[in-house]
């Protein structure tokens, strides 16, 4: 690949930008991870070995005081609380290791995360032409959209704050370093600067490959207001706790938040064949929730059905790679693109790079392949080609605010169908897990974007089954159900009979309104152990939560009872005075009430799961929680890491996943009499007495 080129940056009317030539370089992901070196040492959550940074997850509605309190009295601090994204979690730096046990028995502490720091996270000529984005494509056909108004964050290394391809639109009283904890969101890496030329970068720009002479050189919303979130260091790792922190902090509507319309997050971590729930993810998913667009890379590990976090986000808008032209060509020679996991030979136009992660849950790709944009090299005016899904992610994030311009009225969900709906079907007819919905096109999203009604007529889309349509408040509402008790076949513009065939499964359609003998309905689970009420109704008694129920099991016969209607002996029912005094509470209601949860209606929730309710995902490695079948060994990640060391030398397990179990581990070894030891499972003779085996 030849990897350097001579090239200058120009604006206008061939006024030279830069005083001297600036190199460009074109890289592959691995090579930006080569020049951006090793994660720095000793890189600790909280810079001791034996003090942490945690992600302490509360209850709903626990009070955060006790663990603020507790983490001064340990010599730690609160770094963040976090308002948006992630509510009910607060992050601790500076915790002793030794204090974490205590910390997790605080009432209302649900879980307690280590704050983990990521090695480089970053998921590594202009394509904007290819996408009908340039100002001069999107004003021919008759489009006024440029981005003006709409607020773009990027959450990455930080941003050139000189960089001639966005330096006037910057919104710097609203930049944030959370990695360095300051207001100076500097980039020290390259990454952050080059994502956000290509998302926002201006019009009135050329360069001159040596093909066809000068050639515009665009972002894709060259006129919307650029926000910078460093969460991300010189190496292009970061910890969870500033990642969900940048998130958090351009999620926020409020005046001292970032108030940003689109966030794009060209990171990626992990593996997951599904819908996740990392933490990233989550984060992402509640800026959604907000009412911000989301958009991520999908990763660049070349995984035949899986995303990275937090693409795996179930809101976000996971976007794949393409070629943004045929190679070889004049501007680049290379015939072999050798991606270190996977070789591509002479691509074509818009063929999948072979790196970018392929999903059942992709919505679009977007060109990511030798993408020229800025760097943060001295005086603002160099640029570089880099390749990634990190290219393709601003790309959409450009498309989005260019959509929000259009109309800014738009859910963050009716910006993302416009985005898959305008897309150009690429590879296998319809949907597929290279392209999603297909490669993106500016123009035919743009022209989804309908004008704000003034009279109901305005509405009308000539079909008459999907609701009668209203103008309410400037934008097209859906009235009053054209097909009452029966369901409408869109497509062909019919009510048709409802699908419940009452085959005993929850199928497509059918809910636990429409087919209850299908879908299983109820009272949900909210019960809460520890909460000091026995709730009997959702099936808590002394056997399953004695801290709450007060109930007996031990001593004389005549004395063993339990609260609640359940097992124990001599069970006792709410309504008996022995089972609310003493401060105890005892109670037959169900803590939700009433019928809260449905299956088919695309939430799990209540006592729905995988098992009983298609709104369920089966679980999966990678899901955060330690189902039957994993372990530590399969799936350190939901499971926890295995010890070092074999640690129970008779269980028959293998318990440091070495591959041997008891006897046959080297760690089992006993010792002899009179060998050291500490516990007795170190002696043959299974007796360890002062430090000596007997």
């Amino acid at each position: 690949m030849d990897r350097r080129r001579t090239v200058g940056l120009v604006l206008g009317a061939g006024m030279l930008l830069c005083p001297t030539i600036a190199w460009a370089s074109i890289e592959t992901p691995e090579e930006a991870q080569a020049r951006a070196g090793v994660n720095p040492p000793g890189a600790a959550a909280a810079g001791q070995p034996d003090r942490v940074s945690l992600i302490v997850y509360m209850e709903p509605g626990a009070d955060f005081g006790p663990v603020r309190a507790f983490a001064a009295q340990q010599g730690g601090f609160v770094k963040y609380e976090y308002k948006v994204v992630l509510p009910e979690a607060i992050n601790l730096r500076n915790v002793p290791v030794s204090a974490i046990a205590a910390l997790e028995k605080i009432p209302g502490v649900a879980r307690i995360e280590q704050d983990q720091y990521h090695e480089r996270v970053i998921q590594l000529d202009e394509a904007t032409p290819l996408i009908r984005a340039l100002q001069s494509q999107v004003t021919g056909a008759g489009f006024s959209a440029d981005g003006t108004g709409v607020r773009v964050c990027i959450c990455d290394t930080g941003i050139d704050s000189d960089h001639l391809m966005y330096a006037d639109r910057i919104d710097t009283a609203a930049g944030r370093d959370f990695y360095n904890d300051d207001n100076n969101p500097e980039d020290d890496h390259g990454h952050g600067s080059h994502v956000s030329g290509i998302a926002v970068g201006g019009t009135g720009l050329s360069v001159d490959f040596g093909c066809e002479g000068p050639e515009p050189f665009q972002g894709i919303a060259p006129e919307a207001t650029l926000i910078g979130a460093k969460i991300l260091n010189q190496f292009g790792g970061g910890f969870d706790s500033d990642i969900i922190a940048g998130i958090d902090y351009c999620a926020d509507q409020s005046p001292s938040g970032g108030r940003a319309d689109v966030i794009n997050l060209s990171i990626g971590t992990g593996q997951f064949s599904g819908p996740c729930t990392h933490s990233w993810a989550v984060a992402a998913n509640n800026a959604v929730d907000n009412g911000v667009v989301v958009v991520a890379a999908s990763g660049n590990e070349n995984f035949s059905n899986a995303l990275s976090s937090p693409a795996c986000g179930v809101n976000v808008i996971a976007v794949g790679a393409t070629y943004k032209d045929s190679y070889p060509n004049c501007e680049n020679g290379t015939s072999n693109f050798n991606w270190g996991n996977c070789i591509d030979s002479s691509p074509s136009v818009d063929d999948i790079v072979c790196f970018s992660n392929e999903s059942d849950f992709l919505d679009v790709a977007a060109p990511g392949s030798v993408i020229w944009s800025a760097s943060n090299s001295p005086g603002g005016s160099s640029i570089v080609g880099q390749s990634g899904t990190s290219m393709a992610s601003p790309m959409v994030a450009g498309l989005a605010a260019l959509i929000l311009d259009a109309d800014g009225s738009l859910t963050p969900a009716e910006v993302r169908q416009i985005i898959r709906d305008g897309a150009i079907d690429m590879g296998t007819a319809g949907f597929d897990r290279a392209y999603g919905y297909g490669r993106i096109d500016i123009l035919n999203s743009l022209a989804l974007v309908g004008p704000a009604c003034t009279v109901p007529a305005d509405c009308d889309d000539g079909l008459w089954c999907n609701g009668a349509e209203d103008c309410i408040g400037g934008s097209c509402q859906a009235g009053t159900d054209p097909c009452p008790g029966q369901g409408c076949d869109e497509v062909n513009d019919v009510c048709v009979p409802l699908v419940c065939d009452n085959d005993g499964t929850c199928e497509s359609g059918e809910d636990c309104n429409n087919c209850s003998n299908d879908c299983i309905s109820g009272t949900t689970s909210g019960a809460v152990c520890g909460n000091s009420l026995c709730e009997a109704g959702n099936g808590e008694d002394c056997v399953s939560c004695p801290a709450d129920c007060n109930g007996k099991q031990t001593g004389a016969p005549s004395g063993r009872y339990c609260c609640g209607d359940g097992d124990g002996v001599n069970p006792l029912p709410c309504s008996n005075p022995t089972c609310s005094t003493g401060g105890w509470s005892c109670t037959d209601t169900p803590s939700g009430g009433g019928t809260t949860y449905c299956c088919g209606d695309g939430t799990c929730e209540g006592a729905e799961d995988f098992s009983n309710c298609y709104d369920c995902p089966a679980p999966f490695c990678g899901d955060l929680n330690c189902d039957p079948g994993e372990d530590q060994c399969d799936c350190p990640g939901d499971c926890g890491a295995p010890p070092s060391t074999e640690t129970n030398c008779t269980d028959g397990v293998d318990n440091d996943c070495d591959g041997q179990t008891d006897g046959n581990d080297p760690d089992c070894a006993c010792g002899a009499k009179g060998t050291s030891c500490s516990v007795d499972a170190d002696c043959c003779s299974n007796k360890c007495r002062g430090g000596a085996c007997r």
